[in-house]
Formats: structure tokens, sequence, C-alpha cells
């Protein structure tokens, strides 16, 4: 979580990298600083296959739900 927030750091790692978001333009859409946005994906960064792993299995839960639903 980005200190303060509500907002996972999963969150800004998609925005700027599956979105082609650049870290201004995420600040500015999740109302952060851009030192905020900075820190977390320096903090990516440091714990990229932890925070990988978890993006891998929420795609899959998210997948899994909607073959649920059909």
């Amino acid at each position: 979580m980005i200190r303060g927030t509500g907002i996972r750091v999963q969150t800004l790692v998609v925005a700027v990298q599956d979105w082609d978001g650049s870290a201004a333009q995420t600040a500015e859409d999740y109302g952060l600083s851009l030192s905020q946005v900075a820190e977390a994906l320096a903090f990516y960064g440091a714990h990229r296959a932890e925070i990988d792993a978890l993006l891998a299995e929420e795609e899959q839960l998210a997948a899994s739900a909607l073959k649920g639903s059909n």
C-alpha cells in the first residue's frame, strides 16, 4: 500500500506498465505526488518477483471468476 492511501503498489505498476501510463500521469490519475509513484515503482523494482507473482495470481482468480459466471 502507498502510505496514507488505500492504493496498492500493484495498482500503480499495472497503470504504468500495462496501460502505458507515465509516472506523472499515474500520479495525477490517482491523486498522488510524483514522489509517491516513484517510491512505489522503486519498491516494485526491489520486490519484482513477489509482486509479479501476486499480479499473476490475481489474473488467474479473475479469469476463473469469468469462467464461472458464464
